[in-house]
């Protein structure tokens, strides 16, 4: 276990986090009752809970009325989404600029994500495109926000990097939350799918480098998509 030199945590902070750090370790997930961990940790039991809502905060633990608190696995997620959610409702602004980020960070692991991908991983992307303009074509018209989700997420799912994966979900979290999930110019979700459907026939056939051309024209299309919020 790496040690923190400088003071991220405060010490009460710090000595809950290795305790738990510790437990991993070890492959435990049960959390002790508070009675018990005040006696072993040499904390109050109001000190205690304290640390427990950090902790279940940024989703290390979790409560749960039949097997009491449990230590979870690790993701990034859970501190990411709060923390964008809270800079999305001062201001739009901060969307922006996470919706840039997430746009690069395709971008950057896109060579690697999509050479990651096995041929069933393909057919599963082919499928989802096949679904959504079904939807589009439909009488009346289906959003396919849940196909667009899965389609970007798909890309990146065997990358094995717990960081990458954490923040483009919380991207598409926050794209909901905001309600652009709802968006229906049917031309602008046609030409959507039309490159959904060039990118991944591409990297079916294996020309990745004109696939991440497809992918990169793709993301220009959300500056039309600004306009309109």
């Amino acid at each position: 276990m790496l040690m923190l030199s400088n003071e991220i945590f405060s010490p009460k902070q710090k000595k809950f986090l290795e305790f738990l750090t510790q437990k991993s370790a070890r492959g435990e997930k049960q959390i002790p009752p508070l009675s018990i961990l005040s006696r072993e940790l040499g904390m109050s039991v109001s000190t205690l809970r304290e640390q427990m809502e950090m902790a279940r905060t940024i989703g290390l633990i979790e409560a749960h009325p039949r097997s009491g608190i449990e230590l979870q696995p690790y993701s990034f997620k859970p501190s990411v989404i709060k923390s964008l959610a809270y800079a999305v409702m001062s201001s739009k602004k901060y969307f922006y600029d996470y919706s840039d980020l997430r746009k690069n960070l395709e971008k950057a692991y896109f060579p690697k994500a999509v050479r990651s991908l096995s041929k069933e991983n393909i057919i599963q992307m082919q499928e989802l495109v096949k679904i959504a303009k079904q939807k589009l074509s439909s009488n009346p018209i289906q959003i396919p926000h849940p196909e667009h989700r899965q389609f970007h997420l798909f890309m990146y799912k065997n990358l094995g990097n717990d960081f990458v994966t954490s923040l483009l979900e919380a991207y598409w979290m926050m794209y909901e939350s905001i309600g652009l999930d709802l968006y229906t110019d049917l031309a602008y979700l046609i030409k959507v799918w039309d490159y959904h459907e060039r990118i991944v026939n591409l990297i079916a056939a294996g020309q990745f480098e004109q696939s991440y051309e497809y992918l990169i024209e793709h993301m220009e299309l959300i500056k039309d998509l600004w306009r309109e919020i």
